[in-house]
């Protein structure tokens, strides 16, 4: 009798457990993940205290920071956006240099692909090398207000 109710328990257990088992069918939406910040790490006012630098240009590393969290491949895009200067900033006075880069990539009104990333790594960080280099070109002039705009783009 004990034998019995064991081999009765025992294929009771099994029958439960195989209808137990199913298989689940759905999909699984992820969302977009784009986000970019820009830290600045060194004072906004870009001061020309040599002669040399209006010929030469002054370079600031480190400008700022960039933290990107993006779940696709991006690219950056940066531009020049002035309010208060009339006409346009001639391209190659602002210029920006990103780790494995070893030149600088002049920026103009018009935005400019500076960096593609594959997205290895969603969250990623880049140090902005910036160089201002006028050439003379401004004249009479004491300071010139821009801004940099960041654009993050699907590649």
């Amino acid at each position: 009798m004990k034998t019995v109710i064991t081999l009765l328990i025992s294929i009771l257990c099994w029958n439960k457990m195989s209808q137990a088992q199913n298989t689940a069918t759905g999909s699984v939406n992820i969302p977009a993940l784009q986000s970019i910040r820009a830290d600045n790490l060194q004072s906004s006012n870009i001061d020309f205290t040599k002669l040399s630098d209006y010929h030469d240009g002054v370079e600031i590393k480190s400008f700022c920071k960039l933290t990107i969290k993006c779940n696709y491949a991006w690219k950056l895009k940066i531009q020049v956006v002035n309010t208060s200067y009339n006409g346009k900033i001639p391209v190659g006075v602002v210029s920006v240099r990103l780790p494995g880069n070893n030149k600088y990539i002049p920026i103009s009104e018009n935005a400019t692909t500076v960096l593609v990333c594959n997205n290895d790594n969603i969250s990623n960080e880049y140090l902005v090398n910036l160089r201002i280099d006028p050439k003379l070109q401004f004249n009479n002039l004491q300071s010139i207000p821009f801004n940099l705009t960041y654009i993050l783009e699907h590649q």
